[in-house]
């Protein structure tokens, strides 16, 4: 059976949160109409209220904007065109703008705005905002509401810069270019003339993480230190499941940088508020084996390995088989391998991973009953994915070919009191 999507019933879904852990669900925030189904997109704050949406009764830092792509709809202005809608009450309902689309002559979706800083400008900045789904275009505005194109970034070899939810945002002092969160191009944004660009100093990097399920990813827009985004999970096991409610699920938040020109993505901090004790502990320990119970467990592991052997890791086992997270240092590469423990949600995926400077392999495991999330050298190789276990996991084994030097080792359980 394959499902039809009904995109007349494609919403903006809503949730909240205020410590980036716990969230609660809200009605669905921005509803289709007769321009179309709403598609993804951004929001910003326009704490100068340079859209003229907000009265000051409107705290600055509660002036929502969100910028979405409308798809079917009234095709006078295309299949795809950008809309916007705002809030008066931080974001808990939204006016659609009488005046949208916004931009209906380009068939592009998935609009990115952010706010570049320019002394040039009125209010000490300018809006740009980027659309792709296929040539990626880039916009500015003053009011977020009237938006004039401005260039179309390319490759280094002269090809158009292409994909599906772009990302775009300044890490240090370098601008990347984040393709659904999937792919990424490191560069620099030039204006000559009012006109902006984006000019990639890097080939296209990709793939960016070791497996397919992490797709079409967002940074938050005002994060005030770090840059956070979070992934969508792709769940390709809807139409085995009869009855599941749901489609896919949204990532735990993480925290992105450039590690040795590399993006890289990590837990945040705010994740550690989750482990509620400590299953297993051991320091500067050599071992070939050990195992731990943890059935109706939900675990988050910290590891550091050290004087590596050939292969060593984890397996998650079951009454019946077992999960497998495993590295190969002859061939430097973290192996997931989940073709035994699900016969709905099956994988295997080889992921690039170097020792770092020491010789050393750190990793961190996080582990539900439905999602594995696995980390390699804080970030340098990412792993998210639906697992679907047939059978309980009960059984954490830890192995090392020959031995393996640990410097630490911490399982940590995790749940919500």
């Amino acid at each position: 059976m394959t499902l039809k999507e009904d995109h007349e019933k494609k919403h903006w879904g809503h949730a909240v949160s205020r410590d980036l852990v716990n969230w609660t669900e809200l009605e669905p925030a921005i509803a289709p109409d007769r321009l179309g189904s709403i598609w993804s997109g951004s929001a910003v704050i326009d704490k100068n209220n340079s859209s003229g949406f907000f009265e000051d009764s409107v705290p600055p830092g509660s002036r929502i904007v969100a910028f979405y792509t409308y798809a079917y709809g009234d095709m006078s202005y295309g299949f795809q065109k950008q809309g916007i809608a705002y809030s008066l009450d931080g974001g808990r309902a939204f006016i659609k703008y009488d005046g949208n689309p916004v931009i209906p002559e380009f068939d592009n979706r998935d609009p990115k705005v952010i706010w570049y800083e320019d002394d040039e400008y009125e209010n000490g900045g300018i809006w740009i905002m980027i659309i792709a789904g296929m040539r990626v275009r880039l916009f500015t505005s003053h009011n977020l509401k009237d938006w004039k194109f401005n260039s179309e970034p390319m490759m280094k070899n002269g090809t158009p810069l292409e994909s599906e939810c772009p990302d775009l945002f300044k890490l240090g002092d370098k601008w990347v270019y984040c393709g659904a969160g999937r792919s990424y191009v490191i560069g620099r944004m030039e204006k000559s003339n009012g006109i902006f660009e984006f000019v990639p100093e890097t080939d296209l990097i990709t793939p960016m993480h070791g497996c397919d399920d992490m797709y079409a990813a967002q940074t938050f827009y005002n994060a005030p230190d770090r840059r956070i985004g979070i992934y969508w999970l792709i769940d390709k096991t809807s139409e085995q499941i009869p009855g599941k409610p749901y489609d896919g699920a949204l990532s735990f938040p993480v925290e992105y940088k450039l590690i040795n020109n590399r993006l890289c993505i990590y837990p945040v901090k705010e994740l550690e508020s989750l482990r509620k004790g400590v299953l297993f502990e051991t320091r500067n320990a050599k071992s070939n084996h050990f195992s731990i119970d943890i059935e109706g467990k939900l675990l988050d592991i910290e590891v550091h390995f050290k004087e590596l052997s050939q292969r060593f890791g984890f397996k998650l086992i079951t009454e019946v088989s077992s999960l497998d997270i495993v590295y190969d240092r002859d061939i430097m590469k973290l192996i997931i391998d989940k073709n035994h423990v699900s016969s709905i949600a099956k994988g295997r995926n080889e992921i690039d991973l170097k020792p770092d400077k020491e010789g050393s392999i750190r990793l961190r495991i996080m582990l539900d009953t439905s999602i594995l999330d696995v980390f390699g050298n804080h970030g340098e190789a990412s792993y998210m994915s639906f697992i679907y276990p047939d059978k309980p996991i009960k059984e954490l084994v830890f192995f090392g070919e020959n031995g393996i030097s640990v410097d630490y080792l911490t399982v940590y359980e995790i749940g919500r009191d």
